[in-house]
């Protein structure tokens, strides 16, 4: 394997490790994400091993209201009010809801995923939970082999506690 040792994977890691740390906390919704943007209509993404959220945004700090694509997907709270990206908190609307029924009227297609873009993929929540599992297992083997022993170390500590404790509307207090 090739190891990468450039800063902006460095950086990368290390954004996820606070991504996961903010994720066992969860949001402040009464201080840093009190204002955190919502996300309606949104959909899993898997595109390669890349997952993520595409939706509807509005209060977003810098792309304001618009169909977006969010950085990579963290966690998302287990009564999916709550979405942890790379960059932040989202508050979750609905999720959206699509109707293939006149597509293929004669058809059962429980559980269908959509394309999403050329290569992606949208995926029901469930499975989308089973990626993010994993996830700190997989960036700690990545920043093993490529030297990130601190990293590393800090993504396995993650891995043990991974996912959160149920977070929920009800676990943050709302004044």
């Amino acid at each position: 394997m090739t190891k990468i040792r450039t800063p902006k994977f460095q950086e990368l890691i290390q954004r996820c490790i606070h991504a996961f740390r903010a994720s066992q906390k969860g949001p402040e919704i009464n201080g840093a994400d009190l204002h955190a943007p919502n996300l309606d209509e949104y959909l899993c993404v898997l595109q390669g091993s890349k997952l993520y959220l595409t939706g509807k945004v509005t209060g977003h700090p810098l792309l304001g209201e618009r169909l977006i694509r969010t950085s990579m997907l963290i966690y998302i709270s287990d009564d999916s009010q709550w979405a942890r990206t790379l960059s932040r908190w989202y508050r979750l609307g609905s999720p959206l809801k699509i109707d293939i029924s006149r597509t293929f009227p004669d058809i059962d297609l429980e559980g269908f995923c959509p394309t999403v873009g050329v290569h992606g993929l949208g995926i029901p929540l469930r499975i989308a939970r089973k990626v993010m599992a994993n996830r700190p297992g997989e960036l700690s083997e990545v920043a093993l082999k490529n030297g990130l022993y601190d990293a590393a170390k800090h993504l396995r500590s993650v891995q043990e506690h991974w996912p959160p404790k149920k977070i929920s509307a009800q676990d943050i207090e709302l004044y």
